[in-house]
């Protein structure tokens, strides 16, 4: 096996286990990052380049029914979202000092009590809030 082949193998098994609905993503992903100010929300930090704001999910996004739940994300730098992914136990300290155990505790129960999305609503309800909020 060459050098990049494995990793290559490895983002197509990822591209095949996440669903993508890039339109919803976005929409999302723009709200997470104005509440956030456009700052990361670990290190403080204001990207220069806008590519360099990322949106982590505490719960992976494969979830469909956390994907767009605002409790399941910040927003973070490069940096800061390589270290949330590298350490699952820093993830959780960051989100237990962010939302509390007890909700972080709901969060998860909710990864499967959670009604399935319809996304036509939620598409809706994220171009509402964008206009609330004037982005």
């Amino acid at each position: 096996m060459k050098m990049g082949q494995k990793r290559t193998e490895l983002r197509k098994a990822m591209k095949k286990r996440v669903p993508k609905n890039y339109y919803l993503d976005n929409l999302y992903n723009k709200i997470v990052k104005y509440l956030a100010n456009y700052t990361c929300e670990l290190c403080g930090i204001v990207p220069t380049n806008p590519k360099k704001y990322h949106t982590h999910h505490f719960i992976t996004r494969s979830v469909i029914r956390l994907r767009w739940v605002f409790e399941n994300t910040i927003c973070v730098c490069a940096g800061c979202h390589d270290d949330l992914e590298k350490d699952p136990k820093f993830n959780t300290e960051v989100f237990t000092k962010r939302l509390g155990t007890d909700r972080l505790d709901e969060l998860r129960r909710q990864r499967h009590t959670l009604p399935k999305v319809d996304r036509i609503q939620l598409e809706q309800e994220l171009q509402e809030k964008l206009k609330m909020l004037e982005i």
